[in-house]
């Protein structure tokens, strides 16, 4: 699932916004690390529009990280990283932007799914939150899907959705 800007319909609310910027880095930063997986954090706001959640993310972050073709993993070290690297960033912007999620490649050239580890990975209280986002994507094959995570009945669920690659000049 994945729309893009020549199909952008101004009157629907996309459950996820993503600037071309970010979408363009974050495949790039993963076509690097190959063949080893890569992993980030995804920086945005959560906002409404006419009682209808969206997220939208506006740039990334990382940090070092356990790697291997197989695995990859966010450090302790890499975890304060990004902190820091948000930090330096946004300075003491209020309006800054906050962690919405994580993204994650798998660079095996198929449809990429979630491994158990994965799901470990973003069942961790600081990206589990209603509306957060989880990228996993494969370079090889471009690949790229967009998940966001859903309070239902008390437990939260990943589901596939729709988003949109917006242009700073567009939105």
């Amino acid at each position: 699932m994945g729309t893009n800007n020549i199909a952008f319909d101004k009157t629907k609310v996309y459950p996820v916004y993503i600037l071309s910027r970010v979408v363009e880095e974050i495949k790039e930063f993963c076509t690097k690390c190959m063949p080893n997986e890569a992993i980030g954090v995804l920086l945005g706001y959560k906002l409404k529009f006419n009682n209808k959640l969206y997220t939208k993310i506006v740039d990334w972050a990382t940090g070092s990280a356990n790697i291997s073709p197989y695995h990859a993993e966010f450090t302790e070290e890499g975890i304060l990283e990004y902190h820091l690297f948000i930090e330096e960033r946004y300075m003491n912007n209020k309006n800054r932007p906050h962690v919405v999620g994580v993204f994650h490649s798998h660079p095996f050239g198929t449809d990429p799914a979630f491994s158990g580890i994965d799901i470990s990975t973003f069942s961790n209280p600081l990206y589990l939150e209603n509306g957060n986002i989880f990228i996993l994507l494969d370079p090889l094959i471009d690949a790229f899907k967009v998940f966001v995570i859903e309070k239902d009945e008390g437990n939260y669920i990943l589901r596939e959705t729709d988003w949109c690659e917006y242009s700073p000049y567009i939105i």
